[in-house]
């Protein structure tokens, strides 16, 4: 009864413990590239969930004037880094509240930058913003997209009556709010990249009849004089 000599069992052995390597090596990759492929899906999905959420909030900004005893001014600040302004915000306890809502970047100890919004319920807040300076104290902040290099607003309408629409850099008009606003993400750690988003707002832009005017000593929201 003849057998393998040792020679041959172990050039089986080489033979076999290469096939084993090879199978390993591949299923590694595939792991690693799984893995990959997943965490840049997560990430896309993020991104586009925080982008949606801006485009809708901007959307219904709403235009709200705020009366402090010696001018009326409007509640919608754009500057090409930040935007500042009233809208609707669907609060966890059910129902929708009027929020002061601030979209800006920020930049944490690492080094990585993230875009943040930072509200507030107008009727709650111990203070009304200041519309040429700080955000009132009381507001809530988290982070809406991770992993930016910057973001950079531009504001399309017209700031007189009868002049042609243009795109503006900043947008601090005292009762008109813009037609369109332009959002453009630029990229940072997360490689996905996003083309410019023009976001109509819903409401009427013109200056006469805005729906609220609130009342810097009360913090009341009433209907404006007919």
């Amino acid at each position: 009864m003849s057998g393998f000599t040792l020679m041959e069992a172990l050039i089986a052995l080489a033979i076999l413990s290469l096939l084993l390597a090879t199978i390993f090596g591949s299923l590694r990759v595939t792991s690693r590239s799984w893995e990959v492929a997943a965490r840049h899906s997560e990430n896309n999905e993020a991104l586009r969930l925080g982008v949606d959420f801006m485009r809708r909030q901007i959307e219904q900004a709403i235009p709200l004037r705020m009366n402090d005893g010696e001018e009326v001014r409007l509640l919608f600040v754009g500057e090409s880094e930040r935007l500042r302004f009233a809208s609707p915000l669907p609060m966890h306890a059910g129902g929708a509240s009027i929020h002061w809502l601030v979209f800006e970047v920020s930049e944490a100890g690492d080094g990585r930058r993230s875009l943040r919004v930072s509200y507030g319920p107008l009727d709650a807040l111990r203070e009304l913003p200041d519309v040429a300076g700080a955000d009132p104290a009381g507001m809530e902040s988290v982070s809406v997209i991770e992993g930016i290099g910057g973001v950079s607003f531009r504001y399309f309408g017209s700031v007189q009556d009868g002049r042609t629409p243009a795109w503006h850099d900043t947008w601090n008009h005292k009762s008109r709010l813009p037609e369109l606003v332009q959002l453009v993400i630029h990229a940072g750690s997360n490689p996905q990249q996003w083309p410019e988003l023009l976001i109509p707002l819903r409401v009427d832009t013109q200056p006469a009849r805005p729906p609220f005017l609130v009342n810097v000593s009360s913090t009341v929201m009433e209907p404006p004089d007919p």
